[in-house]
């Protein structure tokens, strides 16, 4: 009997050995032995009863994330501070298992909408937003020489969210800033639009007073301007109609300087420059001096959302076309809009394009070069199973991600999703990039976007506020190198 009960000891040991060899192949060097009860798809909401819109998602030196979304949630669900105001900054910071370690609420008694947000070299987190508040909850008073219907809005953030330092920086009109990057001495790069002319920060003149130019200001460290520059696309345009709004900075591979991309109104390639909006690029050197400013397009409609450089100093931009094989679209539109997608070399010149979608509607919100040198890209799509997009949608609007080689090529291309929307622009709190995409130090990728869903498909997380096709929740999801999305511990992540 004792050698039976020595065998089923011996045996039983060595089932715990396996299971702790099998499950601590999963954790991160260093993290303590805990027994796992139950994997869970790295896939979850986040948000109050009201509406969340997403703008970033990046991943933190701790191996976690940092996410940032407009809201104007109070108090309800995971939206434990109350509003400032009519809306609000949310920043959420999640440990490397998708559980919230902090998040907090940035405002005034007026609007703020999604901007960007970074971490720094020193652990903490640089933050750009618009602000129409003054003087109210955490923004200080605007300088009297502003007014306009928004400023920019740069706060600098410790690790957990406390505020550094801030600044208010734009002239009597309205700007809106989509973009922020630490540069390599330490300083900041904010991308942003403007109006004003000749007031506050901005310098420079403005053709017509209700036009917007691209708005590029250089920071140092401690939020002193170091320089600012506004730039016009080179046209030709309407004497009347000229707008051009920045939405993504890169820095160029060769250090040489940067890019912008973003939209602008012209007569580039149609007769009609108010009904028309093209691609605009805008490669521009360390004191933002620009080297050259170009357009792309179409007799139709495109918008550019999302830039990444290329290692030979050039840079794949994305966005979306509603063209068809006229102008600088090559490709044969499948329906509706497509993914535009156009490689660049350093002189601005196309090296190759592509128009990718299926019979209904696609945008191209995100680009990201990946591990291999090919690209990742990340929009919406209402089609399903249809042209380039081969899966089957779950709902009326899909995440669609699509993986592409260096020279374009389509490697894979996924919907992620449930039965509501997931993807779409919210139009209360106003963010028109509802979707962000980067990669991971495992090789994986990280989605942040807007979900409407509730308990279906891709969206495993009960919605906290009505959910549907206006009232979404931030969803944020971990996908492996195969696009599969990853399993991970429960340890609370749950509502």
């Amino acid at each position: 009997m004792s050698k039976i009960k020595n065998r089923f000891r011996a045996f039983y040991a060595g089932m715990v050995l396996l299971g702790a060899v099998q499950y601590t192949t999963a954790q991160a060097v260093g993290t303590p032995y805990i027994i796992s009860t139950q994997d869970i798809p790295f896939s979850f909401l986040s948000g109050g009863t009201g509406i969340e819109s997403p703008a970033v998602v990046e991943q933190t030196a701790d191996g976690g994330y940092i996410t940032m979304a407009g809201t104007n949630s109070s108090a309800t669900g995971d939206v434990t501070m109350t509003s400032r105001g009519q809306t609000d900054m949310w920043v959420v910071k999640y440990d490397q298992y998708g559980k919230i370690e902090w998040q907090r609420l940035y405002g005034g008694a007026n609007f703020e909408y999604s901007g960007d947000l970074k971490q720094t070299t020193d652990g903490g987190y640089i933050m750009v937003a618009q602000t129409n508040s003054s003087g109210t909850g955490d923004v200080m008073t605007a300088p009297a020489n502003h007014g306009g219907n928004g400023d920019v809005w740069v706060v600098k953030l410790s690790a957990t969210g406390a505020i550094t330092w801030q600044k208010i920086l734009g002239g009597t009109g309205s700007e809106q800033v989509k973009a922020v990057l630490q540069t390599d001495d330490g300083g900041y790069l904010i991308g942003a639009s403007t109006n004003s002319s000749a007031t506050g920060e901005v310098t420079s003149t403005r053709s017509n007073s209700g036009d917007y130019d691209f708005w590029v200001v250089k920071l140092t460290s401690t939020g002193t301007l170091t320089w600012q520059q506004t730039y016009d696309n080179p046209g030709p345009k309407d004497a009347s109609v000229g707008s051009d709004y920045l939405y993504d900075i890169a820095p160029a591979s060769d250090g040489t300087g940067y890019i912008l991309t973003g939209y602008g109104s012209s007569y580039y390639q149609t007769t009609n420059a108010g009904s028309s909006f093209d691609y605009f690029v805008v490669k521009i050197n360390l004191t933002g001096t620009a080297q050259w400013s170009k357009l792309y397009g179409s007799p139709g409609s495109e918008s550019s959302y999302s830039v990444t450089p290329t290692s030979d100093g050039g840079c794949v931009v994305v966005g979306y076309s509603a063209g068809s094989a006229a102008g600088d679209v090559t490709g044969t539109n499948h329906g509706g809009n497509d993914m535009w997608i156009l490689r660049l070399n350093p002189s601005g010149d196309i090296v190759w394009q592509k128009l990718y979608g299926g019979s209904g509607d696609e945008r191209a919100y995100s680009v990201i070069t990946a591990a291999d040198g090919g690209y990742m890209i990340a929009g919406n799509s209402t089609s399903s199973a249809s042209g380039d997009v081969t899966a089957i949608n779950h709902g009326g609007n899909d995440v669609c991600v699509f993986k592409l080689t260096s020279a374009g090529v389509i490697q894979r291309q996924a919907l992620y999703g449930g039965t509501s929307a997931d993807g779409n622009v919210s139009s209360t709190v106003i963010n028109i990039r509802p979707i962000a995409i980067r990669q991971t130090a495992d090789g994986g990728y990280v989605v942040v976007s807007t979900s409407g869903s509730n308990n279906s498909g891709d969206v495993t997380d009960a919605n906290n506020g009505a959910g549907g096709v206006t009232n979404f929740d931030q969803w944020i999801f971990k996908m492996d190198t195969t696009g599969n999305i990853v399993w991970v511990p429960h340890t609370g992540q749950k509502n």
